[in-house]
């Protein structure tokens, strides 16, 4: 069983979360999305993703076929045609199962390297990342039922706990188009 465990866990859990991921995370934030390398240890619960990138701008009809075809795992950070709008070289996260004893999901360490983030200013109001907090914000129209409901989720989400947060070689980018 340990065998079996080790091997779904180094092996099967990269690949399932790799292949899973980028195509739920460019349906949810209609931009071009690629990720690196998946690496799982399920002995420690240690995850490391690189070369992850988001693009800058919304996808066309076009891009969307050619980035989430059959060769989107092949494809490398460096071929993005558009400015990334969030990107980093190496993301590595320790979580850690003294989570339960804490009711707060608990991670030793997360580490990221060369992390980039790029804000362009749009209009007075608007932003590239405008139209994905819309999308992500927009739900039911507010009730009291739907109030109670929310309070009660809120109420039962776990707190995040971080031991160690460690940014490396960070670049922020911001361009204001609105005087153009």
């Amino acid at each position: 069983i340990l065998i079996l465990y080790a091997l779904l866990g180094f092996f099967l859990v990269p690949v399932i979360l790799k292949k899973e991921a980028q195509p739920l995370l460019q349906e949810l934030l209609q931009r071009d999305v690629a990720i690196g390398d998946v690496r799982f240890n399920p002995f420690i619960f240690a995850l490391e993703i690189d070369d992850f990138a988001i693009g800058n701008e919304p996808q066309t009809q076009a891009a969307t076929t050619q980035v989430a075809g059959e060769n989107a795992e092949e494809k490398p950070v460096a071929e993005f045609q558009v400015n990334k709008m969030l990107a980093w070289q190496r993301l590595s996260i320790d979580f850690e199962l003294s989570s339960i004893f804490y009711w707060a999901w608990t991670f030793k360490h997360i580490h990221l390297q060369q992390l980039h983030i790029g804000i362009d200013q749009k209009t007075k109001e608007r932003f590239n990342f405008s139209d994905i907090v819309e999308r992500l914000t927009v739900g039911p129209v507010d009730t009291e039922v739907d109030s109670v409901a929310e309070e009660d989720s809120a109420a039962m989400l776990p707190a995040i706990r971080i031991v160690h947060l460690r940014v490396d070689d960070t670049s922020l980018r911001y361009s204001d188009y609105t005087r153009a």
